[in-house]
């Protein structure tokens, strides 16, 4: 999983990117997370913070348990 963070005039934002036919599209983790409509805005004070959600986030959806990509090639 790739993640990122961005700053802006109200704190950081943490993402997460998941692979689609376009490449990798980034959302909140929020977004990630939600299964209802409502989705709450979460804002960070410092970029450590953000990195920690990251990490949380990665171990909730348990993306740490998918199968790794040892080699891609065609024959």
């Amino acid at each position: 999983m790739k993640y990122r963070i961005t700053k802006d005039e109200k704190g950081f934002r943490a993402l997460v990117g998941k692979q689609s036919r376009f490449g990798v599209e980034f959302r909140f983790i929020e977004e990630d997370e939600s299964t209802n409509l409502y989705r709450c805005v979460r804002y960070f004070k410092t970029k450590d913070d953000a990195i920690e959600a990251c990490k949380a986030h990665h171990k909730k959806m348990e993306y740490d348990k998918l199968p790794k990509v040892v080699d891609e090639f065609e024959l």
